[in-house]
């Protein structure tokens, strides 16, 4: 089954790092990573790198993306508004962004499609499929796994799928294929 957002290579995932997430990133780092890790926001890690200096490389990395057509995988903690306002002054391609781990309102994911924003739902969110798809059509799935039980992830994995497919009155199949399609630009 497909995954949009992992940690654990599987031939089906789109595999994220955090080599530029705010509590890993280094002085010296290299916006390319944009291809292979996620970045963001993350009030949490504010004492190891200050807010400013973090939508500082934001954008830097954002622009970066957008010049060269990369798709981008957002993580977001704590700093949604910030985050909104930045979108909103970019110019992606819509279904270039995916903002993984959303855990926000109807109404934010709502504004996340007016930007062609992709709100990707991890295992716990799968009780508000069905309120975020009708805000955002652009739903995908993931597990943001970190494990190396394979067994386990699959099993979480097709839970999930199986969970969300029957709140939205799709079968498994039509879903997987859904999210396959609006992540084609996640695969390099």
């Amino acid at each position: 089954m497909f995954d949009a957002h992992c940690h654990f290579r599987t031939g089906d995932c789109i595999f994220r790092t955090g080599e530029l997430l705010p509590q890993n990133i280094s002085k010296d780092y290299d916006v390319g990573l944009v291809r292979s890790s996620e970045i963001g926001l993350d009030r949490r890690f504010s004492s190891v790198l200050s807010m400013d200096r973090q939508v500082e490389i934001l954008k830097e990395i954002l622009q970066y993306a957008e010049n060269n057509g990369i798709a981008v995988t957002l993580h977001c903690v704590r700093e949604t508004g910030l985050m909104l306002e930045i979108l909103g002054k970019m110019n992606f391609e819509p279904l270039t962004v995916m903002w993984h781990g959303f855990t926000g309102s109807a109404e934010t994911a709502a504004r996340l499609h007016g930007l062609g924003v992709i709100v990707s739902l991890g295992l716990k969110m799968s009780d508000r499929v069905a309120e975020l798809y009708r805000a955002n059509p652009y739903i995908v799935l993931e597990t943001d796994y970190e494990g190396c039980d394979f067994n386990e992830y699959t099993r979480e994995l097709e839970a999930h799928y199986e969970r969300c497919a029957a709140a939205l009155k799709m079968s498994v199949n039509e879903l997987e294929k859904r999210c396959r399609e609006l992540t084609n630009a996640f695969k390099n």
